[in-house]
């Protein structure tokens, strides 16, 4: 690669529910290079031959990958956010069918705040163990 040349490569995010609430920032030897939003593919150039890509969202951990010019990377849920997202989903619906169809407000307060408990234990691990993961897919 010559001095005056960029590198690029491709960054592209799949997301579940939650992950469409807000954009990741990535960063290329901790320099802020862009935001990719859910499901948005975007080419970054970048001024070196190779180095270190990152993403980091506010309170976690984050992970890291090696990248070189013309690499394909795919930034994708975990399997704890891929949990986060299911008990998410499922206590909004239950939380839905207990205002709409169930009268037993005991039951209401229990089921929800089951499912609303269980969500924040989940995301709370998901603060340490990561939310995301880079994947590369070809160079």
């Amino acid at each position: 690669m010559k001095k005056d040349e960029t590198m690029k490569i491709t960054v592209k995010r799949k997301t579940w529910f939650l992950g469409r609430m807000m954009p990741i920032t990535l960063y290329f030897h901790n320099k802020d290079i862009g935001k990719v939003s859910a499901s948005e593919e975007k080419e970054m150039k970048i001024p070196v031959e190779n180095g270190i890509l990152k993403y980091k969202i506010f309170l976690e951990k984050g992970n890291q990958i090696n990248v070189e010019n013309g690499d394909y990377i795919i930034l994708k849920d975990t399997l704890m956010n891929k949990i986060a997202n299911f008990i998410f989903l499922a206590w909004f619906i239950i939380l839905l069918t207990n205002i709409f169809f169930i009268e037993n407000e005991e039951m209401m307060k229990n089921t929800s705040l089951t499912f609303l408990v269980g969500f924040i234990i989940i995301s709370v691990i998901s603060i340490f163990i990561g939310s995301h993961k880079f994947i590369k897919v070809k160079n």
